[in-house]
Parts: structure tokens; sequence; C-alpha cells
């Protein structure tokens, strides 16, 4: 069966199906998706002018991969999705385990498993879309939906399109509450690797440092000292054997029979679909990582996976971002990226994540409709203060508690008032930071800077001020340099709901 817009959509003959209340054909979802025309505007511009920015969408990735359509059908060559999880319930942003700690986002859907489905089901169809004849596919999901999951892709890609299914595991069991519960630990996630065709993907096989009792089986030394082991030749022909010989690669033993010697200064270990070497967050050593953004993944994973299926400058998306470990990830392994997400935590961990990568740029674009994103109109929880010294404006918060411990929120403190704030010179248009902060995550973390003085580009005619709360909300202040004062005064600039 022929899609309108492009190749067919291969079933096998025999193909088996899920079907629930409501399930849409791809050709129904692809129709959809040209009736939403989605708008999104350029709002926030990060880094240096002259380096090309990777492309974050602040919307609904439904309208987000509608949108990408028209630029990027068929041209992206690996997606990773990281879904929710089906776990019906409200996942929270974690500042130490605060009643008041901000949802990051919902996980429940009213029909449960058909809810679930029916959500995943048309952004698979558009994600196939979008990758490459050459791309490849990684679905990351909880062991509840991986089952239903891997049978619609089966149908969606067809038949020998699906690669491998990587079983993850997280953490070790046997610790805590675990060495208690009436069934098998689950500390373990599901990785659906799937292409877009049958052959023509591109895949590099990763290795790995041998395990020492991988180690221990070479066994045999050289009279320099070298350890190898020997195995057996199997159909090498006799003119082979006599090339390795020569290259001193034969070993014979003591019976006279003859094997090949493989070094172990030479040898690594293949990466199989179990991994079990990639902690989660339970581990001091990634725990580094973690913003307590619910369902974060370590980097090692996403390195992992971008270094099997995609070369520098290709170009990779995610269209369930996060906190943006895919797209970091990407940035420090020269490939181009596209992300996405709806939540306005997701999008300041993103911002604090990518920000501080050497090199980086990153564009954000907003979604306008038919579901807009933006600054809030309602009060902002401080205020912004500035004045002008010489072709520099000094600024500082206003509300936020005083003095050494003082509940201004934060780890263990719950949501902070302030999580960061950046300054633009520009009254309007795009909002390009020229100075930016952001408050801890962890204890030890230096505290957010309060007061700022921040260089002005000569052309600049005022001063704007992005705020972001402990729950991702932005607020927007603006002021003209000539409503500052020169002197030790200060002006409050005016809170602003739009450009």
């Amino acid at each position: 069966m022929a899609g309108p817009d492009g190749p067919p959509l291969r079933r096998g003959p025999a193909s088996p199906t899920l079907h629930w209340p409501g399930k849409p054909t791809p050709e129904q979802v692809l129709a959809e998706a040209r009736q939403i025309q989605p708008r999104f505007r350029l709002a926030e511009r990060w880094g240096a002018p002259e380096v090309e920015a990777g492309q974050l969408y602040w919307g609904e990735n439904l309208h987000v991969a509608a949108h990408l359509l028209q630029a990027w059908r068929g041209r992206v060559d690996l997606v990773y999705i990281d879904p929710p999880f089906g776990l019906q319930r409200a996942l929270r942003r974690r500042w130490g385990a605060h009643p008041a700690d901000p949802v990051a986002y919902q996980d429940r859907w009213p029909e449960g498993l058909a809810g679930y489905l029916q959500m995943l089901y048309p952004r698979l169809v558009l994600i196939r879309e979008l990758l490459s004849d050459s791309g490849s596919l990684y679905v990351h999901l909880g062991p509840q939906v991986a089952p239903y999951v891997r049978v619609l892709l089966d149908e969606l890609f067809g038949p020998g399109t699906f690669r491998n299914e990587i079983i993850w595991r997280r953490d070790a069991a046997g610790k805590g509450g675990k060495r208690a519960s009436p069934q098998w630990p689950r500390n373990t996630e599901s990785i659906l690797f799937y292409t877009k065709r049958p052959k023509g993907y591109h895949f590099t096989q990763l290795t790995r440092p041998l395990s020492p009792e991988q180690a221990a089986a070479y066994r045999l030394k050289e009279p320099d000292g070298r350890r190898f082991r020997a195995v057996q030749l199997g159909n090498y022909t006799e003119a082979s054997i006599r090339r390795l010989e020569a290259q001193g690669r034969i070993y014979v033993s003591p019976t006279g029979k003859r094997y090949k010697k493989y070094y172990l200064d030479e040898a690594r270990a293949t990466i199989d679909g179990l991994w079990t070497d990639l902690p989660g967050f339970g581990t001091r050593s990634a725990a580094k990582e973690h913003l307590g953004y619910p369902g974060q993944k370590p980097e090692a994973l996403l390195e992992r996976i971008l270094l099997a299926s995609s070369r520098p400058g290709d170009v990779v998306a995610d269209l369930f971002a996060g906190t943006g470990t895919t797209l970091v990830v990407a940035q420090r392994l020269g490939r181009r990226w596209l992300g996405c997400d709806l939540s306005p935590l997701a999008l300041q961990a993103c911002r604090r994540r990518l920000s501080a990568l050497d090199g980086a740029a990153l564009e954000i674009w907003w979604e306008e409709a038919p579901a807009p994103c933006g600054v809030e109109g309602e009060r902002a929880p401080v205020g912004v203060e500035a004045r002008r010294e010489g072709r520099a404006v000094r600024l500082r918060l206003v509300g936020l508690p005083q003095g050494p411990g003082a509940p201004a929120g934060g780890p263990g403190d719950g949501p902070p008032l302030v999580e960061g704030w950046a300054v633009d010179g520009e009254m309007a248009g795009v909002f390009r930071p020229l100075w930016h902060t952001f408050g801890p995550v962890r204890v030890q973390d230096p505290p957010l800077a309060r007061e700022a003085v921040v260089p002005l580009p000569v052309q600049a005619q005022g001063v704007r001020v992005q705020v972001a709360d402990g729950a991702g909300r932005l607020y927007r202040f603006a002021a003209r340099l000539g409503e500052l004062p020169a002197g030790p005064g200060w002006a409050a600039l005016v809170q602003v709901a739009h450009d």
C-alpha cells in the first residue's frame, strides 16, 4: 500500500498487527499532519553567531514532527526517542523530594495501554518519514510497553528492519528494598533498534576492553612475555596457514597440533545487546550528570548509540528530548541535531546543558499555533532592577530571600524562585543572551548569581532579561537604556508578556 507522500509502507503478507479503538492508518496520520499546519518562530539564539546551531523546538512533538517534514523529510540519519513508559502517574522534577516539586510531564493515559499506543503510533509514523533510507531508529522503553511497541514497529517498518532489542541494566540489583521484593528486580529497560531499510544502513561495531575473566583466557606466553591464546584453525587453507606461520601467528602444541595465536594486547571484546556496564543515576559516577529530571539518561548510553549508528556531520533527532542528553552528546561528537519537548522544565535543562558546551550554539523555536508556547503573563516571582555603568549595565534580581540559609529554593529546599536568568541587549525579536547564569542543582554547587554587570554592544538601545522559575516558566523584563539611571540609583525593568 503506497502512502500519498512517500514510499510504500511495506507489510508482510501475514504480519501481526495491534488493534485498538480509534487506531489510525499511516495514511490518515500523514493526512492529519498536513492539516495541522503548525507555526513556529525563532525566539532564542544561544552561542556564537558564526557557529552552526542545533535546533531545539518548544512545542507538542506531533506538531514539531509535522513541521520538520517540510525541510527534513528523508534527511535524518538517526532518531533516538525515550517516550514515557506508561506508568499512569505524573513525573516530577526532584528538588530533594520536596512536596512542591513541579510536574515535569504527565504519564497518565485515560484509556490505559490503548491511550498510550494512540499517542505513540502517529509519532512513529512521522519519524519513519523523517528518516533517510540509511537511517536508524532507537526507541527506549520500559518493560510494561516494550512488547507492544515492538509489534507496532514491525508493522510500520516491515520485514528485515528489526536489528536488536538492547537490554540496559540501569542499576545493579540487591540494594535496599529490592532484596525483599516478591519478584525479580525491575532494573532493566529495552531499547528497540530498527532501520529504515533492511540493507544499506550505517552501523559501526563497537568494542571495549576485555574483562578480567576474558583476559584470563590468554594464558600462553611468548619468550618476551607477550600473552596469547591458541584457537583452532578451523577451515583455513594450507596457503593461509603458511602465511600465518611466516607472520609468527601459528602456535604448535606439544602434541604437534597447530593453532592460531590471538594476542592479549590486540584483543577487544565486542559490545553485544546486553548492556550492564553503563550505570544509571543510582551510582556516584553517573549521578554528577543528574539534574533531578525524571527519566534522564546518562551521556554514556547515548554516546554508545551515536557512535554505532551515526557519523560526524550526520543529523540526529530526539523528539522526546527531556534534559537534552541526546543533543549534548550529538554536539560533543560533531553531529548536527534536532530536538523538541513540551515541558518548560525540559527546555530550561537543555538551555543549561547546551550553553555550557564550548563552541555550541542552539536555536530555540517556540510553537505559535496550534499550541502556543511562550513567556508567562502572570506576575513574575521576582523583579529586575538596572542602572547604566558606561557601556555596561548593572542588573540585579529583587524579591529573592536575603541572608545565609534563606529559603530561596534549590537542592533539598524545594523548587527555587529563580532557576536561571539571562540578559540580552535587544528590545525585541530573537533573544540572544550576552550573559546568563543558572542556579545550583547539587548542594555543593555555587549559589545563583543575584547581580551582574553586562557589557552591551555599541548598537544596543535597551536591555531585556529572561527569568526562569523553578518550574521552568519564563518571564521577560525590558527597559530602554535612556530609562536607566547612570548614577547610584536603580530603575525597575517592566515585565512584558511578549516581544
